[in-house]
C-alpha cells in the first residue's frame, strides 16, 4: 500500500481542459450541426475529452475524435473526419492554441476556410478534403510555419495560390487537386518546398510552364499535374528525381515536345500518364497485345502490365 502510495504521488497530477478550449469546442459542436454529427458526436460535452474514461467521440479505426497534450489540459488533436458536419467552420476554431492536427475531411462543410486558422501556430497536419469550401485559399495559412501536410482537395476553392504559402519550407505533402485554382505556378517552388514527398495539383486551372525547380524535391515520390493548362514541355530537371513513382500530366492540351533523354534514369517511376497532351515519347516500341506505341522504362518490364505502362499519345 505504502509503495502505491509513492507512485501515485511520482505520477504527475493530470489537469482537466482549460474553460478555453472547452468553449471553442462547444460553439464548433453547435455551428456545424453537432446534433446531426456522426462518429464523433457520440459523448461530445460530456465529461472531461483529455479523460480516457469520458472520450468525445471514438474512431472505428481507434482512438477518439478529441486528443489532448501530455499535461491534458489543451486539445492538440481533432480527428472529425466523415462525421457529418455541416455550415461554416467557426473563426473561433484559432482559439486551440496547441492544436498540431486538424482533419475535417470528408464532410459537408460550407463557405470560406476561415483567415483565423493562420492563428493555429503549432498546426502540423490540416485536412479540409470533400468539402463545400469555397473562395480562394486564405493567405493566412502561410503563416502555418510548422505545417507539413497541407490537404484541401475536392472543394470549390478558387483564384490564385496566396504568394506566402511557398514560405512553409516544412512541407511533405500537397493536395490541391480537384478546385478551380488558376494563375502559375510558382517558378521556386521545388526550392521553397525540399521536403515534399507528394504534390497533387491535378483537375484545376493551372497555366503556364512546369517549374523545373520541382526537379529538387528529392524525396518526392508522386507528381500530378493532369488535368490543368499547362503548356511548354516536361523539364529535363524532373529527371533527376531518382524517387519519383508516379508522374501525371495528363489532359494539358498545350503541353508538348519530348520527353527528356533522360527519363530513363528514373528507375523508381512505374506510373507515367501523358494522354491528351502533345508530348512525342522519345522511347517507342509497338506491342502486339496493345496496338500503339508505349514508353518503356527500367520499371516498364512488359507490354501486357498495364499499370506500369504510361501513353505516349
Amino acid at each position: 500500500a505504502a509503495a502505491a502510495a509513492v507512485l501515485a504521488c511520482a505520477q504527475p497530477a493530470r489537469t482537466a481542459l482549460s474553460t478555453h478550449d472547452h468553449t471553442v469546442l462547444t460553439e464548433l459542436f453547435r455551428e456545424t450541426g453537432g446534433e446531426w454529427w456522426t462518429i464523433c458526436g457520440a459523448g461530445w460535452g460530456q465529461g472531461d475529452p483529455c479523460d480516457p474514461a469520458t472520450p468525445w467521440g471514438a474512431r472505428p479505426s481507434g482512438g477518439s475524435c478529441v486528443e489532448c497534450n501530455s499535461a491534458g489540459n489543451a486539445v492538440s488533436v481533432l480527428n472529425l473526419g466523415s462525421s457529418n458536419l455541416t455550415g461554416r467552420l467557426p473563426a473561433s476554431i484559432s482559439g486551440l492554441a496547441s492544436l498540431q492536427s486538424l482533419d475535417l475531411g470528408n464532410n459537408s462543410l460550407s463557405g470560406p476556410l476561415p483567415a483565423s486558422l493562420g492563428g493555429l501556430t503549432a498546426l502540423q497536419t490540416l485536412i479540409a478534403s470533400s468539402n463545400g469550401f469555397t473562395s480562394g485559399l486564405p493567405a493566412a495559412i502561410g503563416e502555418l510555419t510548422s505545417l507539413k501536410v497541407l490537404d484541401v482537395a475536392d472543394n470549390a476553392l478558387t483564384g490564385t495560390l496566396p504568394a506566402n504559402l511557398t514560405s512553409l519550407s516544412r512541407l511533405q505533402a500537397v493536395d490541391l487537386s480537384g478546385n478551380g485554382f488558376s494563375g502559375e505556378l510558382p517558378t521556386d517552388l521545388g526550392a521553397r518546398w525540399p521536403q515534399l514527398t507528394r504534390l497533387s495539383l491535378h483537375s484545376n486551372h493551372f497555366s503556364g510552364t512546369i517549374p523545373a525547380s520541382i526537379g529538387d524535391c528529392s524525396n518526392l515520390t508522386d507528381l500530378l499535374l493532369g488535368g490543368n493548362s499547362l503548356h511548354g514541355g516536361i523539364p529535363a530537371a524532373l529527371t533527376r528525381l531518382v524517387r519519383l513513382e508516379t508522374l501525371a500530366v495528363d489532359g494539358n492540351q498545350d503541353l508538348g515536345g519530348r520527353l527528356p533523354q533522360t527519363i530513363g534514369q528514373m528507375s523508381a517511376l512505374r506510373n507515367l500518364t501523358l494522354s491528351h497532351t502533345r508530348i512525342t515519347a522519345l522511347y517507342r516500341l509497338a506491342c502486339a497485345t496493345s496496338p500503339g506505341s508505349w514508353v518503356f522504362l527500367p520499371g516498364f518490364p512488359t507490354c501486357t502490365e498495364s499499370s506500369r505502362r504510361a501513353s505516349g499519345g
